[in-house]
């Protein structure tokens, strides 16, 4: 809003002898301005005197909206661009956040089996030298079998378009891992290789076909003895002998309740696994767990001394009560059995007597340690 100097005006320096060129004047018309480009040349005569100056005047208003127009868009595009770093960045870091959290190895592999980009390298024991990771091929480090069937995953990934998967066991540094791969095809010459150790869910596996294993003995044993106590007595042979019946009776009913007893354990461990069930914890007596075990363990072999009424030196024979039973059979095993075999056995009368002298002198040396 300032005049403009006068002796910076460009027709002044012209008289001056000066050549002049501005672009920075304007002209205040009333109701606008107008901005002009002044080009300012002198004219001398024979002696190099200023005779005049050309001068020439052009509006560059549409210039100068250009140039407004184009600063604005520069400053815009700088705007984008910034937003975009700032956007590209945080994604970034997105990406790597989720990434970090996967606990899988994720790899880029070419249809050469080179590795083109790997992420999560910590995940698992990389086998081979990891310098050399991106110079040679993924199946120079993996065993020989392994290695062809990855590599037939791959080639299968890239020749259909579907996904593969391959779970395998590997040994390394003088332990045994379990891994799953799965090859998702990305483009026509790449693959995502998706590697997890499952060594905690093969372990797990094992532990559930063992557990079915021994739950299936468990069940086979009590149902097998009800099985041929009730096919005895259905077929009439303890007809006229109602004390052997009653045994086979007794057999059933003692064979019936471990069944229960073994389906509220199978029932109580799914509930302490769930937390559904709060622990309290209580002292009690070792004497009278010891008490109740020696009298379950003696009442099995008490036919073969010609009694049925002798018990434990500890304490008066009873039936343990749930908490009791619970906590016997985890702390010496389950013999229920123990009075089931069969007497008949050569040798047996002579090994059970054996042992019921030997259950005897146990309780007798205990008994001074707990009372």
């Amino acid at each position: 809003d300032d005049l403009y100097p006068t002796t910076e005006l460009p027709i002044v320096r012209g008289l001056r002898g000066e050549t002049a060129y501005t672009d920075d004047i304007e002209v205040d018309a009333g109701d606008r301005r107008i901005p002009l480009e002044v080009h300012t040349l002198p004219v001398f005569n024979s002696q190099g005197q200023v005779l005049y100056a050309i001068n020439t005047f052009q509006d560059i208003s549409e210039r100068r909206q250009a140039e407004r127009l184009r600063a604005n868009y520069q400053q815009e595009l700088e705007h984008q661009v910034a937003q975009q770093t700032a956007s590209l960045a945080a994604s970034e870091a997105t990406k790597q956040a989720l990434i970090n959290a996967i606990p899988d190895l994720l790899m880029r592999l070419g249809r050469d089996g080179r590795p083109r980009e790997i992420y999560n390298l910590q995940a698992l024991n990389w086998i081979g030298d990891q310098a050399e990771i991106y110079n040679i091929p993924m199946y120079v480090n993996l065993p020989l079998a392994i290695a062809q069937e990855r590599q037939r995953c791959v080639e299968e990934a890239l020749a259909h378009g579907t996904i593969q998967q391959h779970e395998y066991e590997l040994s390394y540094g003088g332990q045994t891992f379990y891994e799953e791969a799965r090859i998702i095809p990305v483009t026509q010459d790449e693959v995502l290789v998706v590697i997890r150790d499952i060594s905690d869910r093969h372990k797990v596996d094992r532990l559930k076909d063992e557990f079915i294993s021994i739950v299936s003995h468990e069940l086979r044993t009590p149902l097998t003895a009800i099985r041929g106590a009730l096919g005895i007595l259905e077929s009439g042979v303890l007809h006229n002998r109602p004390h052997k019946a009653r045994q086979m009776m007794a057999m059933v009913l003692s064979n019936t309740e471990r069944l229960i007893r073994l389906v509220n354990d199978i029932l109580h461990l799914e509930r302490l696994t769930s937390g559904r069930v709060d622990l309290t914890l209580e002292p009690y007596p070792v004497a009278d767990l010891l008490a109740v075990k020696v009298n379950a363990q003696l009442q099995g072999y008490m036919p073969l001394r010609g009694s049925t009424t002798r018990s434990s030196p500890l304490s008066p024979a009873r039936k343990p009560n749930e908490n009791e039973a619970f906590f016997i059979k985890r702390m010496a095993g389950d013999d229920s059995n123990a009075g089931n075999w069969p007497a008949a056995l050569p040798g047996f009368r002579e090994t059970a007597l054996r042992y019921y002298d030997a259950m005897d002198a146990l309780a007798q040396a205990l008994l001074p340690l707990y009372a």
